[in-house]
């Protein structure tokens, strides 16, 4: 019915049918809609035998789709009759970039709403705070027929967005009457911003700093790893030290979410966004960070890899952060943890020492492959990332992303070719 609609953007499908009618077929519906954004299955009651060959097939930008609970989307590899009953729906999950954390969300109290229900236009809001969230396969694995009573009748999962890339639209604001003046006073309502820690610090929950005061330490980080704190307020300690009032927006921190005090020495935090435009910078993120036509960061048009060093034109601010614009005409985030200033480099090439072993983590767990002293293996360095990344109480190690996986960057164990 919607297969090759190459303009397709949004389909609501919850009143195609009573809820009591079942669906007996929906194979190919979404096949090859390359711009398909936003999929509606409410209400649409699947049976065990329905088919949903290639349902999403050739329709890889779904980021958002609310699914009954009687839909299956795993597939049964053990099953003899699976390629006959369902060959497989082919939903594509999303992939970690500047913009996402590569998983799905439930929306949850929050907001994500296209502008005037059209995806191509962006969102107005793009704030899920749903409690949940799923790969790809853990979404599959929901939705594989065994969980239907748990579910609810009807749930809508989003691509997550990084903290960065959340748009919260602004409330309507009501004209005043014409019988009222408008206000001369400036507006002195505090706008909140975003820090990181670059050493060891420490939050509490009084301004008077003291051990019994102290709710966590953040240990010091790489750059790209550093924790970060949105700084909702300032004040002073009694003995008139400055401190910043702030949120914990670390995700894995024992405190995340609570309020409390943190120092403003510029030796221990800077603001999360450079405020000033050097001439290069290198992209740090793994995921690697996108380039936009616009400052507002939507609807991405390039994307840059780890290691890329882009000539910067001028540093622009918008809202309470700021961008980067390159010489190229595109922009990018300015945003420390995704881009550092300068050129940084890593090896291309490096030769093991000794004996090495390649895990499927960054942790070095699963190990995957060992290599023999005897062989020296030379490895080409695809890109970085540290250990324990996301922990507030330990700092990481460096680990060297090669084909396959990752292998130690110790330089007890592995040699610099280039």
């Amino acid at each position: 019915m919607l297969n090759s609609d190459a303009s397709l953007a949004s389909v609501d499908l919850s009143n195609l049918i009573g809820p009591n009618n079942s669906v007996s077929s929906v194979s190919g519906l979404f096949n090859n809609d390359p711009e398909l954004r936003e999929v509606n299955l409410a209400n649409l009651n699947f049976t065990a035998n329905s088919t949903y060959a290639d349902l999403f097939t050739g329709a890889p930008q779904i980021a958002k789709i609310t699914l009954p609970s009687s839909l299956i989307l795993a597939q049964d590899t053990t099953d003899p009759d699976w390629g006959t009953i369902n060959p497989g729906v082919h939903l594509t999950g999303p992939s970690p970039t500047a913009d996402l954390t590569g998983l799905w969300q439930t929306i949850g109290t929050g907001k994500v709403d296209f502008v005037n229900n059209d995806p191509t236009n962006g969102y107005l809001n793009n704030n899920p705070l749903g409690d949940t969230t799923y790969t790809n396969d853990a979404l599959y694995a929901l939705y594989d027929g065994t969980h239907i009573a748990e579910l609810p009748a009807n749930e809508t999962y989003v691509w997550q967005p990084t903290e960065e890339a959340r748009l919260i639209a602004p409330d309507p604001v009501t004209p005043p009457t014409p019988s009222v003046p408008t206000p001369t006073e400036p507006d002195t309502t505090f706008q909140p911003f975003v820090v990181t820690a670059t050493k060891k610090i420490g939050l509490y929950s009084s301004k008077d700093f003291s051990a019994t005061s102290r709710l966590a330490w953040f240990v010091q980080k790489p750059q790209l790893k550093q924790p970060t704190f949105t700084v909702i307020g300032t004040t002073k300690s009694t003995a008139g030290n400055a401190r910043y009032q702030v949120r914990d927006t670390n995700l894995a921190s024992a405190t995340y979410g609570q309020t409390g005090y943190i120092t403003v020495q510029s030796a221990y935090v800077t603001r999360a966004y450079y405020e000033s435009a050097p001439k290069v910078v290198t992209v740090i993120n793994p995921g690697g960070i996108n380039g936009y036509d616009a400052a507002a960061l939507k609807q991405p048009r390039v994307a840059y890899k780890q290691g890329t060093q882009l000539s910067v034109k001028k540093v622009v601010t918008y809202n309470t952060s700021t961008r980067f614009l390159l010489t190229n005409g595109k922009y990018i985030s300015a945003n420390k943890h995704f881009v550092i200033a300068g050129q940084y480099k890593v090896p291309t090439k490096v030769q093991a020492k000794t004996a090495v072993n390649r895990y499927a983590t960054v942790n070095l767990t699963k190990k995957n492959k060992h290599y023999p002293k005897k062989t020296h293996a030379v490895f080409k360095v695809l890109g970085w990332d540290y250990s324990r990344g996301t922990s507030t109480t330990m700092a990481g190690t460096l680990r060297y992303r090669v084909a396959g996986g990752y292998i130690t960057a110790n330089s007890k164990y592995v040699r610099a070719l280039n």
